[in-house]
């Protein structure tokens, strides 16, 4: 990791809408590895950490043949041994990674291409990344994509499936398998559903992108899985990849279409649901897939097609930036995600080519700035464009090609609990400041008692406000004492004289108590020591605090078995 500090910088502000008027490289990527899966002819991609190993492996369709799993080398690359799964008899399209039985091992669905496909197949991960036909669903089917989410609100996530002649709606029953929500929805040419809560009722609604020239469709969710057309029609011609995201940074979902040739649409989301067309990018390539995901870590999500990338301008939100920037080719599907477990987003590319396999491509390291930043158990820092209450490193935007990588520490809660032991009591965190506090008296400081013990000479409730690492605060709960541990020395056994005075005084003791182990201290009003001595040796002591303001203070006297605290004033 380059630990380079660097000026920050910011994109120039650009208004684009149909056109790409500036061109800029923040994003690089490099490829690191080629034929995975020599002659795959890849069309569906997903990734997923399937054994456990903390790093993204894959599952790849092999068009026209069977389902290949290939494990992450714990590096950020790929084993290019294969391990195949389901008959070659059925044709597939599309795979997507989900946790069926919320057992936390990602198991893996596959969508049926053709008519004489047997249908969805639900593949379940014993938690090694060994899979076994769970369960077949809406035989004799065909599509290509689908998109899964909990779509009923329950903690389970569930399927949707936009077949080419009708919807398929399918709600996890709790157990890991699945039954149709009931609808029975016709349609033709459904080519790929982005789930997101366009109207913001908290539930995931559909976006439908289609085939021979049909617009997209948005339907709207009940909350129980069940769905209705809103009646809007998006796009103006074919478009098989779709994705949402919160393009423009005010809230709500917007969406974008990719044609299998032709230029990326944008519609924007009025907050309700109701989508208006916000501009086209400019595309050459063969976008049969399209994706949303922040790379820079401005908050703000950067479209992804199979062989280039547009950045969200920081500076203008929902608009685009060329990148300049292409790797991989032009394929049926892609997927985004940090392979190499360095933060970074990359890029695995399908091919399909019957003399070459897939591609992997690392995003380029950026410049990075470091910062630190502490807080408080309890407190909040906004990194990483979110209120984070736990350690650990944070990313955030720094520039066009820069990073700020703050590293939080987060302080232990302060323990304030409170042991009573006769008349004492004593805090439990050590090592800090503490000031005891009267609850009856509106948690007044009580003078002097800045220990992490405390005697009451009066019954009553107590608490104590610990300040710990010098920046930390809290207050414990009040305590009740009722035993009073010290008999209280009265005026006959000692004396001030004069008081008021200049500050030069004479305090007197009775013969009784003049031998006894006494610590005399004196403070001011918020507590501080200012004066200190112990086992005077004589009944008569002069003290001098000439040298403090005029006001007052207060003379406390302690022994083991009494105490006594008594106001003086300077004039």
């Amino acid at each position: 990791m380059k630990k380079i500090f660097k000026t920050i910088m910011t994109i120039t502000s650009l208004l684009l809408f149909t056109a790409f008027v500036h061109a800029q490289d923040c994003i690089n990527y490099s490829e690191i590895q080629d034929n995975i899966g020599v002659e795959s002819e890849t069309f569906g991609i997903s990734l997923g950490d399937f054994n456990g190993d903390g790093y993204k492996d894959v599952v790849c369709i092999h068009a026209y043949e069977d389902i290949e799993v290939y494990f992450n080398n714990g590096d950020g690359t790929f084993n290019t041994t294969t391990h195949h799964y389901g008959s070659t008899e059925h044709t597939r399209f599309g795979v997507q990674v989900l946790d069926v039985e919320n057992d936390g091992d990602l198991d893996f669905v596959t969508t049926p291409f053709y008519s004489e496909s047997v249908g969805l197949e639900i593949w379940k991960n014993d938690g090694n990344g060994n899979f076994t036909l769970g369960q077949t669903l809406a035989s004799y089917s065909k599509g290509e994509e689908l998109a899964v989410g909990d779509l009923n609100n329950d903690g389970y996530v569930d399927i949707f499936f936009p077949g080419a002649w009708d919807f398929h709606i399918f709600l996890n029953n709790q157990n890991g398998t699945f039954s149709s929500n009931g609808q029975d929805i016709e349609t033709n040419y459904a080519n790929a559903v982005a789930l997101a809560d366009v109207d913001g009722d908290q539930d995931l609604d559909a976006i439908i992108s289609y085939d021979n020239s049909l617009p997209g469709e948005v339907w709207t969710n009940d909350g129980q899985g069940h769905f209705t057309n809103s009646g809007q029609e998006l796009t103006s011609e074919t478009t098989d990849g779709v994705a949402a995201a919160d393009m423009d940074g005010d809230g709500d979902m917007d969406v974008v279409f990719a044609p299998w040739m032709g230029d990326l649409e944008l519609w924007e989301n009025d907050g309700v649901g109701n989508f208006m067309p916000a501009g086209t990018i400019a595309s050459s390539g063969f976008n049969i897939d399209v994706v949303f995901r922040d790379a820079n870590f401005d908050g703000l999500p950067d479209i992804f097609v199979s062989y280039k990338m547009w950045l969200n301008d920081h500076d203008n939100p929902g608009h685009f930036i060329d990148n300049n920037v292409y790797y991989g080719s032009s394929c049926h599907d892609f997927e985004v995600g940090d392979v190499n477990n360095d933060n970074l987003l990359d890029i695995y590319v399908g091919a399909f080519s019957s003399s070459s396999g897939d591609m992997l491509y690392w995003q380029d390291e950026p410049t990075y700035v470091f910062a630190d930043e502490t807080i408080c158990a309890n407190d909040s820092a906004f990194l990483g464009h979110e209120w984070q209450t736990v350690s650990g490193d944070y990313y955030d935007y720094a520039g066009c090609d820069s990073v700020l990588i703050t590293s939080l520490n987060v302080y232990d809660e302060i323990n304030t609990g409170v042991t009573i032991n006769g008349g004492t009591l004593t805090a439990m965190e050590d090592g800090a400041a503490y000031q005891w506090l009267d609850c009856a008296d509106n948690f007044s400081p009580i003078v002097g008692e800045i220990n992490q013990s405390f005697t009451p000479t009066v019954a009553g409730d107590y608490a104590v406000e610990i300040t710990q690492n010098g920046m930390c605060v809290d207050t414990s709960d009040c305590y009740t004492s009722n035993y009073v541990g010290v008999a209280s020395l009265n005026n006959e056994m000692f004396s001030i004289k004069p008081n008021p005075s200049s500050g030069i005084f004479a305090l007197s003791f009775s013969s009784s108590i003049a031998l006894k182990n006494i610590q005399i201290d004196i403070f001011d009003i918020t507590g501080n020591v200012l004066y200190q001595m112990t086992k005077p040796q004589n009944t008569s002591t002069q003290i001098d605090i000439s040298n403090q303001p005029k006001g007052v203070y207060f003379l406390q006297i302690k022994s083991d078995d009494m105490v006594e605290t008594k106001r003086i004033i300077l004039k």
